[in-house]
């Protein structure tokens, strides 16, 4: 398992939403300058975690982002899935060892505990679970 800076990224992003419910919406320019990213990658998570309904956008001169739920119904699951567009990156697939012990008709030992932290439910195991039972609030 690893996390990326896609998921990193996001998860501030959306912490950082977290924290100015109050404020109404912030662009993503004075995120980035918050938070200290980059301006063009977190207009980019941002989109992704619009696509996947974490957040909402409003346009205008007063527009900008806000959460579209309560930062206690948001997981860290959801903005990592939404910012990486999977939840774990299965090794096995994106960077083989070797293809035939790799491939999915093997049975390579380890390969079993990759899958199931990627596509478990978020109730079954370790790290889903943990990653889908901690909010944003």
């Amino acid at each position: 398992m690893r996390i990326t800076t896609w998921a990193e990224y996001g998860v501030v992003c959306a912490l950082n939403l977290a924290k100015r419910t109050d404020l109404g919406p912030v662009n993503g320019r004075e995120i980035a300058r918050q938070e200290r990213l980059p301006a063009d990658y977190v207009e980019q998570i941002l989109l992704r975690l619009r696509r996947a309904g974490v957040i909402t956008s409003t346009r205008g001169a007063r527009g900008g982002y806000v959460l579209a739920k309560p930062a206690s119904e948001i997981s860290i699951r959801d903005v990592i899935h939404a910012s990486e567009l999977e939840t774990f990156d299965l090794h096995c697939v994106s960077h083989p060892v070797e293809e035939e012990r790799c491939s999915a008709a093997h049975s390579c030992s380890i390969r079993p505990v990759w899958v199931m932290l990627q596509f478990s439910e978020p109730t079954s195991h370790g790290v889903a679970m943990v990653l889908a039972s901690t909010s944003l609030k």
